[in-house]
């Protein structure tokens, strides 16, 4: 698909930025067609694998300190938003807390831009 998008006339070298679910193979093939850009995980996407390890009683909440994670308005405000959301979060949802972790710097790529 990516292949077909340059043959059709798609400069690769525009391309700053794919959004998508997070499955390997398909980042692998963008990354592959369009060198230059950089991957951003789906927020919702992610925001479902890391509230279904939270109990339903407190998917609110997580997900609003979730989001200020995700939309903290630049690197260094997420980064420090992950750290207080781990630390609130990670000794009753530890599996949460690393899943958000473990993809941040995807979950947080377009605050490069």
């Amino acid at each position: 698909m990516f292949a077909d998008l340059i043959r059709r006339g798609l400069d690769p070298a525009t391309i700053q930025l794919g959004i998508m679910d997070g499955l390997p193979g398909l980042e692998r093939a963008f990354l592959g067609a369009f060198r230059k850009a950089t991957v951003q995980r789906c927020q919702v996407h992610k925001a479902k694998n890391v509230l279904v390890k939270v109990r339903k009683k407190d998917r609110k909440v997580v997900a609003e300190d979730m989001r200020r994670v995700v939309y903290a308005g630049d690197p260094l405000s997420a980064k420090r938003a992950l750290e207080r959301f781990s630390t609130k979060w990670k000794p009753m949802y530890p599996d949460a807390v690393k899943c958000l972790q473990r993809d941040f710097e995807a979950v947080t790529a377009y605050l490069a831009f």
